[in-house]
């Protein structure tokens, strides 16, 4: 979104240089989930512009051949997840997951899907329902910091829990907590280098990083 009236689609890489869009490009979308693999970008899901401007929810799964420049968008099947926004998307390996996400009904709803589409099955301390928050990879596991969380009366806090997924057992684990870990927050951001995570900014709900 630009801040003005619309949200703006485009498609750059560095040095800034601008790439031609071809086939099946997407609408002009915001929140979505992005991830690359090889020489293709794969994105799903976000809020989309619509011809008449207005906007709805996608489940939209497109891919862009960064060797062909074309766009294609893959047809869709009924273990693909819903439309959603927040989400958040990661590999590993072979593999797309699509974690989390708010369905635009009451409720956000947590899933934790993988290409092509088949259904993970969710063991120990699964997350939450959870929106913007941070997820990384690293050798066979998943880690989720953070985000918006749906309580069990059905209201939304912060979260400062620490989630890992063993891609090779299917468990989830909740990290105890600790004094020097980061505090809640949502719309942070998490990378990995090397044997480290690092949690970068985000806003706390009370200041903002």
């Amino acid at each position: 979104c630009t801040g003005h009236s619309k949200a703006q689609y485009s498609l750059s890489m560095l040095p800034w240089t601008r790439v031609a869009n071809q086939g099946a490009v997407p609408p002009a979308l915001t929140n979505f989930g992005i991830v690359s693999s090889g020489c293709k970008l794969y994105v799903f899901g976000g809020i989309a512009e619509l011809a008449d401007n207005s906007y709805d929810l996608s489940c939209d799964f497109y891919i862009f051949d960064e060797s062909t420049g074309f766009w294609t968008c893959k047809e869709r099947t009924d273990l693909q997840p819903c439309a959603r926004t927040g989400h958040s998307m990661v590999t590993w390996q072979e593999r797309i997951f699509v974690l989390c996400g708010c369905t635009g009904h009451s409720k956000a709803q947590y899933s934790l899907s993988m290409l092509p589409w088949t259904r993970v099955a969710n063991q120990g301390a699964v997350p939450p329902a959870l929106t913007n928050f941070g997820i990384v990879s690293s050798g066979c596991k998943l880690y989720v910091f953070g985000g918006i969380a749906e309580l069990a009366d059905n209201s939304y806090d912060l979260s400062c829990d620490f989630y890992i997924f063993d891609e090779s057992t299917g468990f989830w684990t909740c990290k105890e907590r600790t004094d020097l870990q980061p505090c809640a927050r949502t719309g942070h951001s998490m990378v990995t280098w090397q044997e480290r995570i690092f949690v970068l900014c985000g806003c706390t709900g009370h200041s903002k990083a």
